[in-house]
């Protein structure tokens, strides 16, 4: 989304592109920790005993 702002010829394209980058780059490593330490915990399925 950062750049369809740059497209469009606003003139803070530049600055939003920035700001959508910078954002990725933080919740990217942020998703992949809770990936791991959450993971197993969260995908377990536990069959109901019959």
């Amino acid at each position: 989304m950062g750049g369809a702002a740059l497209s469009a010829g606003l003139a803070e394209g530049k600055t939003i592109l920035a700001i959508a980058v910078v954002a990725i780059i933080f919740t990217a490593p942020l998703g992949l920790l809770g990936i791991r330490f959450f993971g197993r915990h969260l995908l377990t399925v536990e069959v109901p005993a019959e």
